[in-house]
């Protein structure tokens, strides 16, 4: 489940469905929703009206789980660290502040020029990952969100079969009122260029079976971050390893991993080569690389007219 699709049913209900109908049902569905939460542990069934934050300890670094709770410090994370992310620069070229009026962020090591750059507007960044995380929370039955050292690291991970991109799921979460604040151009990369590619991408040799794709039968990491001053510690490896702790524990005790097809696998992409390498290092293989945006940005997801477009890397971990 990318982006990508959410991408679509947002721009689906926000131009064919009138405001007025979604605004309706906004308030009806929060006035439903007011009363229970949908954040129940990794493995165990989920309980109306009761959310947790399960905590462990792996070597000294503390892991923590958990749903809506969680979203508001981890919006905080990804949106420090996605400021000069390529794949959300493509997507958001048209909200961006001057170089001028930056605030502080995290140092794009591929950008020799930073000082001529332009950035991604931290609000509408926020307003958009915020959505895309309630989303996520929403759609699962179990906790999406894990935290390593009090959110120096933080991940999304995505059962199968988990549907962000529902009508309901994408009206609750609030990610309608972002197609009037960024207008429609994210979406349609999102949705022309950039879904086409990733589905590219898992049907390549080495990827996802026809049956994992056409059934969802796979474990997506919709999003990773580590706040820059405690990169290089091993969190964003302790993050990973929980990430297929998780599923592991999922395919042996539950079984929702045997149907003719083996364990289920865990599936992610890289917009980074850095994040690239991170994931090799912690058992993810490489299936591919495709290109969006070309002709239209540069390698860092910027305006560049002839440009060679953003890289992104298709990777999967098999039990």
């Amino acid at each position: 489940m990318t982006a990508a699709e959410v991408f679509r049913q947002v721009l689906y209900l926000g131009l064919v469905l009138p405001l007025g109908l979604i605004t309706a049902s906004i308030l009806v569905l929060v006035r439903r929703s007011s009363v229970r939460t949908s954040s129940t542990p990794m493995n165990q069934k989920d309980t109306p009206g009761h959310t947790t934050s399960e905590k462990k300890s792996d070597q000294e670094d503390d892991i923590a789980t958990g749903g809506r709770e969680l979203v508001p410090q981890t919006a905080e994370l990804l949106t420090r660290s996605f400021l000069l992310d390529p794949v959300y620069n493509f997507f958001l070229s048209n909200c961006r502040i001057p170089a001028s009026s930056q605030v502080p962020t995290s140092t794009n090591p591929d950008n020799s020029n930073s000082q001529s750059q332009s950035q991604l507007e931290p609000k509408a960044l926020s307003t958009l990952l915020t959505g895309f995380l309630k989303a996520c929370v929403l759609s699962s039955k179990c906790d999406t969100i894990i935290s390593v050292d009090n959110f120096s690291s933080v991940g999304v991970l995505l059962p199968p079969k988990a549907r962000i991109d529902n009508p309901l799921t994408i009206l609750r979460a609030g990610i309608i009122p972002a197609l009037f604040t960024i207008g429609p151009r994210p979406f349609l990369r999102a949705i022309c260029e950039f879904e086409p590619a990733v589905h590219k991408l898992k049907t390549l040799p080495g990827g996802l079976t026809p049956q994992e794709i056409k059934l969802r039968k796979y474990w997506y990491v919709f999003i990773t971050a580590t706040e820059e001053a405690k990169r290089g510690r091993g969190l964003c490896g302790l993050l990973l390893k929980e990430m297929r702790r998780a599923v592991t524990s999922a395919n042996s005790t539950r079984g929702s991993g045997h149907d003719g097809q083996g364990l289920l696998p865990l599936w992610l992409e890289a917009s980074t080569e850095m994040s690239r390498d991170i994931y090799k290092r912690y058992g993810f293989k490489l299936v591919g690389e495709v290109t969006v945006g070309k002709g239209k940005v540069g390698k860092h997801g910027l305006p560049k007219q002839g440009g060679e477009g953003v890289t992104v890397w298709g990777m999967i971990w098999r039990p």
